[in-house]
């Protein structure tokens, strides 16, 4: 499961030909194999015995090839290309699949370069070919073998930390995201934050968080404790149905059909002695003067803007919501409801000198600015616009239409609207439009 392909240390001298499986169902994204030989008649007893996974492919004039491993990697498919001529077989080669469909090694890397065949982790793809073998064995064959592999089983993977697959849940709540990673992460490479919960990604990557909870105030104790943990670029988000969405469309779901969406079964209880060490360490830091408990806040950058500070306010927004104001070319956070709402402004060092209490200003959690909203009428994203929007600072999201894909902008600066549009119709959006929250 681990690399898609294994040296069999004791071999046995004899194999039947059942015991190979032919015309499996190929994994989806592009794949690279090895093929080590190729028949017409019966396959030999005493080949491939050397090495797992082995299935055979048969084509339309009766002969079939023989390929070995699963890789999404094609460094690894080369790598287990020489352990297996290490074995005699001296004629195995590199192959490459996309969809099922066999193509050349030139076709697999324009493919993949332009992002119109993409390769899936190894753990996703090793799932999807164990999915495929249970699907295409009998029923009683599958029930000897094991129980039923199931999607959230990615999170039992060797040395992976305990987590409970968000998939599972189908309420509304709130959690703090500590990390995304390309395969299951160790407790270690989340700093022994707990409980956690994840979310598999469909390009393969997992997405981490911890604890679940019911309002955004309860959930900033455990961003704090992350943080303090090392985990700097922690914050809160929410989940709806399995998906995560903005604390703006979660607060709209509150509203529309109140508290009996959100989730009340809690994983597993926070240790309390890891809150006490949040508590004792935030004790420690020096707080700005100005702060008075209990009256809305905001936070006031000390310097001034003359232009828009993408990458400055990038690095803000890892700490909290922040935004610009243009009007006096600073960037502030939005109005918290008292000063112990505020984040960490240790964290932000020197870029901090001001506080600002305002009473006569209300709660609010998040900006109300119009939603730049683009749709196109095609379901692949160009890679050149798939690369400008990973390197975007401005929020952003997703969503899948009848037709095609929609991505929503949160939080744009009416003086960068119009160059913001003006870019996406340059990649070919069909309409973009405003839409008030």
């Amino acid at each position: 499961m681990k690399t898609g392909f294994e040296i069999v240390d004791n071999p046995t001298p004899v194999r039947t030909e059942k015991a190979i499986p032919v015309d499996l169902k190929a994994p989806s994204g592009l794949v690279y194999r090895v093929q080590v030989g190729a028949y017409a008649k019966a396959l030999p007893e005493n080949l491939f015995t050397e090495f797992t996974p082995v299935t055979g492919e048969k084509l339309a004039n009766g002969i079939t090839r023989y390929l070995a491993g699963y890789f999404g990697n094609r460094n690894r498919a080369k790598e287990a290309q020489l352990a297996i001529r290490d074995l005699g077989y001296s004629d195995a080669f590199i192959v490459a699949y996309c969809d099922g469909e066999r193509i050349t090694l030139a076709e697999a890397r324009r493919l993949e370069d332009a992002g119109l065949c993409i390769p899936k982790n190894q753990d996703s793809l090793m799932l999807e070919v164990v999915e495929n073998t249970l699907a295409q064995l009998p029923a009683d064959s599958v029930a000897k073998l094991r129980p039923e592999v199931k999607k959230s089983d990615y999170n039992k993977a060797p040395g992976a930390v305990a987590a409970e697959a968000v998939e599972d849940r189908q309420g509304l709540f709130f959690t703090v995201q500590v990390g995304v990673y390309n395969r299951p992460a160790t407790k270690e490479q989340l700093r022994n934050i707990d409980p956690l919960i994840t979310k598999r990604l469909e390009n393969g990557q997992i997405r981490y968080s911890s604890g679940i909870f019911q309002t955004v105030e309860a959930a900033r104790p455990k961003r704090i404790e992350a943080i303090t943990r090392g985990i700097t670029d922690a914050f809160i988000t929410a989940y709806y149905k399995g998906e995560r969405i903005s604390l703006t469309e979660a607060r709209r779901l509150l509203a529309e059909f109140g508290e009996d969406i959100v989730e009340k079964t809690q994983v597993t209880e926070l240790q309390p002695d890891l809150f006490q060490e949040a508590r004792e360490y935030a004790a420690t830091q020096p707080q700005p003067a100005g702060v008075i408990e209990k009256q809305p806040a905001q936070i006031v950058s000390d310097r001034q803007y003359e232009t828009y500070p993408a990458e400055e306010l990038s690095r803000y927004n890892t700490y909290g919501s922040f935004y610009y104001d243009a009007a006096d070319k600073r960037i502030k956070s939005i109005v918290y409801s008292s000063a112990d709402a505020l984040p960490e402004l240790r964290f932000l060092g020197e870029s901090v000198d001001t506080v600002f209490q305002k009473s006569e200003i209300g709660t609010t959690f998040e900006l109300q600015q119009p939603l730049v909203v683009a749709e196109w009428d095609k379901a692949e994203l160009e890679g050149a616009f798939a690369d400008w929007l990973l390197r975007l600072t401005i929020p952003h999201r997703g969503e899948q239409t009848e037709t095609g894909f929609r991505v929503v902008f949160e939080e744009v600066p009416a003086e960068n609207r119009d160059e913001l549009i003006a870019q996406l119709q340059s990649y070919g959006a069909a309409m973009v439009k405003l839409e008030e929250e």
